[in-house]
């Protein structure tokens, strides 16, 4: 929580032995430039990264907070969606496919904001 704004931030906490033992740091650099690289109401927002002097055990990526979180847990909880949900979730998704599309990106982790 912004102690100021009173904005709240969710923040993704990446162990760097871990990305470095499972050979996963293009896939971490490429997660943080494509987030980095979006402006867009239906993708989630990359607000700043910390963490990435030599010293620092953990990377931390502070994004725009999704409280509902992910789409499958979100039709779980709800026990699925009436017919005029899944026409608004699907067009919605299908607007940021779009957008992820136009500038060469394929991405397969939904979320509810």
């Amino acid at each position: 929580v912004d102690k100021e704004t009173k904005q709240q931030y969710a923040i993704k906490i990446i162990d760097k032995k871990l990305v470095l033992r499972l050979n996963k740091l293009k896939y971490v650099k490429t997660e943080r430039d494509i987030l980095g690289s979006c402006k867009h109401p239906n993708i989630v927002r990359l607000i700043q990264t910390f963490g990435s002097a030599p010293s620092e055990p953990s990377l931390h990526y502070v994004m725009e907070l999704c409280p509902k979180g992910e789409l499958l847990a979100f039709i779980k909880k709800t026990k699925g969606f009436s017919e005029e949900s899944a026409r608004f979730y699907t067009a919605e998704i299908i607007n940021a496919l779009e957008y992820l599309h136009m500038k060469g990106i394929v991405h397969r982790d939904l979320k509810v904001c």
